[in-house]
């Protein structure tokens, strides 16, 4: 669906069909598409981790021709493109346009200081000393936190919410097997949790 209309007719010898410019001009229209998804008839602009899963799918028939016997190309210009990251909307990738910014100890104490539940005040705390996103840190349990040694203490990601619809929501695994994971924690936490 996203492939053919570009490439379909073309020649995966020709370097003019198959060049850098071709496939950026390509990714260039791709991070523009707008996709529908179900029944929805309000489309959304293609994900980065879509156009990247489509330009992995194009180098590696690319690359399959440059492997071939004997070789229909001499090189993937797909190794060439710059793709984009999920969330870097455009920057750069010299860090001279990063725009992230830390909570300093002192100002999750503040945040902390103007909640009066104590349960919220752990939940701040546990995010701030874990780094986990808000779905996984909502979805733990008192299993996930244990201490399997002396003065070692430690939080397992097993866990996170997942939207269904637009109202409803289930546990389920994290996104990405990477996203299960073992996060040491400090004793105060521990103390805390």
């Amino acid at each position: 669906m996203y492939l053919f209309p570009t490439f379909g007719n073309c020649d995966v010898r020709s370097a003019e069909h198959f060049s850098n410019d071709t496939v950026s001009s390509w990714l260039n229209v791709m991070r523009k598409t707008t996709v529908f998804r179900g029944k929805s008839k309000k489309g959304k602009i293609m994900a980065p981790e879509t156009v990247r899963g489509l330009h992995r799918l194009l180098s590696s028939i690319l690359g399959e021709a440059v492997k071939s016997e004997p070789p229909l190309r001499d090189r993937n210009p797909c190794h060439l493109t710059r793709l984009p990251k999920e969330d870097d909307h455009g920057l750069e990738d010299d860090g001279s346009d990063d725009q992230t910014e830390f909570l300093t100890p002192d100002e999750v104490a503040g945040i902390v200081e103007c909640l009066t539940r104590p349960m919220d005040r752990m939940l701040v705390r546990t995010a701030y000393g874990t780094g986990m996103r808000d779905g996984e840190v909502t979805a733990l349990a008192g299993r996930h936190i244990r201490s399997p040694q002396p003065g070692r203490h430690e939080v397992r990601v097993a866990r996170a919410w997942k939207r269904r619809t637009a109202t409803d929501f289930y546990l389920g695994p994290p996104k990405t097997r990477a996203g299960r994971r073992t996060i040491e924690i400090t004793a105060g936490l521990w103390q805390g949790l």
